[in-house]
């Protein structure tokens, strides 16, 4: 009897380890399987980034891996998972500046054009707002730091060329009101970097020193096209006389392009560096006075007749000189060797009275010559010119026969009135 009580007792208590046993089990196995399924499905596992594409969604209702390939915004998803998985860690060690921040808000942007209906966006909406809340402070320095240094940058640039301004638009941060606006902006803010103050007075210096010389620059450039369209101007024209220092080589066309050049000079500088100038606008205001009239007088060809006027007074004007000595074998030696390709001779007056010696750099003698003016026709024109009779040295005290040579040069040759020609 009593040993089978003992074997009584001894199966139970098997059993009970077999229960218990059992139990473990089931609880190791069920632990082991919430951890397998809360792995699955956390958002910001390893492994949840590794096998989300091998279910159709996540369980917390955010896009699958699937989803963000096929979406139009691919890359800008793929750029700010990586930007929100690098700024979790900056957030804990509290280190704002690495946030990306200003990416992140351009690639919210993108995907909101390419793919507004994306599941994620409003998570990165809220993480953005979350990085902002945490970080502003620090952002501010950060943007301020990377617009003024580029702003720096563009002020080192303008120094070293001042024509620069030239290629200014509405968007150029160098703009002083854009600058001044910044600038104002950030000195109100509570934490302001030394780095960034440091550009702001690199800036402000390029400003006070650099930019005024615009205006004597400037005005240099703009100097002899005014002082040429006040020359032509309705009231220039009037001048007694205007047809006496009219010239030949003025060219209405290029002073009206130099004029518009420069009225926009002085109102890409008014614009943009200096406002209020009272000098360039002053320029300015005179090139855009004055040029209607210089258009005009472009356009009408009256510069046309008034050069053919001026022409027309210096022929008149043009006289032959008169001969001071006749001898008959000097005129007879000009006759012969004129090229008579060149015209015609209609009058000649030697006017040198005696031979003129003619020397080297070391003194010797080369030749002895007799100055000579003539008048030839060519094309119906009559040009006045001068030569020279010429005698070469031979040496020993002796000369050559004479002959004549004229001069070659087109400045020696002055058209003139025919009806002149022997006056």
């Amino acid at each position: 009897m009593k040993h089978l009580f003992l074997t009584i007792a001894l199966f139970g208590l098997t059993l009970t380890g077999h229960a218990q046993l059992g139990g473990l089990k089931g609880k190791v196995t069920n632990s082991v399987k919430s951890k397998a399924s809360s792995t699955v499905s956390s958002p910001g596992s390893t492994q949840s980034s590794e096998r989300t594409d091998m279910i159709p969604q996540s369980s917390n209702g955010e896009p699958t891996s699937q989803e963000k390939v096929k979406s139009p915004a691919k890359e800008a998803i793929r750029q700010i998972d990586m930007i929100i998985m690098n700024a979790e860690s900056d957030l804990k060690s509290n280190h704002c500046k690495g946030i990306r921040i200003e990416a992140m808000a351009d690639y919210i942007a993108e995907i909101k054009r390419l793919d507004p209906a994306f599941k994620g966006l409003p998570k990165y909406e809220k993480d953005y707002k979350r990085y902002m809340d945490a970080c502003s402070d620090e952002f501010v320095n950060v943007r301020a730091e990377e617009y003024f240094r580029k702003l720096s940058y563009e002020a080192n640039s303008f120094r070293a060329s001042e024509r620069k301004y030239m290629e200014f638009n509405d968007s150029n941060p160098l703009i002083k009101k854009n600058f001044e606006l910044k600038k104002e902006e950030y000195l109100k803010s509570p934490k302001q970097s030394a780095e960034v103050l440091k550009y702001i007075t690199e800036i402000d210096k390029v400003y006070a020193n650099e930019v005024p010389k615009l205006v004597n620059s400037i005005s240099e450039q703009t100097r002899n096209t005014l002082i040429t369209a006040v020359k032509y101007s309705d009231a220039g024209r009037k001048k007694a006389d205007f047809i006496e220092k009219l010239e030949y080589t003025y060219d209405p066309e290029k002073t009206v392009s130099n004029m518009k050049r420069y009225s926009g000079y002085c109102e890409k500088a008014l614009s943009f560096l200096l406002p209020g100038n009272v000098r360039l606008k002053e320029i300015k205001d005179s090139l855009d006075k004055l040029l209607p009239e210089i258009e005009t007088y472009q356009k009408s060809g009256q510069f046309e007749k008034d050069k053919a006027l001026k022409r027309k007074i210096i022929m008149d004007a043009v006289r032959c000189p008169k001969a001071t000595n006749t001898d008959p074998a000097l005129i007879a030696i000009v006759k012969r060797d004129f090229n008579t390709e060149h015209g015609t001779l209609s009058r000649i007056s030697i006017v040198s009275n005696d031979w003129y010696i003619q020397k080297n750099d070391l003194g010797r003698i080369i030749e002895k010559k007799m100055q000579v003016s003539y008048v030839y026709s060519s094309d119906g024109k009559c040009l006045l010119n001068d030569g020279v009779i010429v005698c070469d040295y031979m040496g020993g005290g002796t000369y050559g026969k004479p002959y004549f040579r004229s001069y070659i040069s087109v400045h020696h040759v002055q058209e003139m009135n025919c009806a002149n020609v022997q006056k």
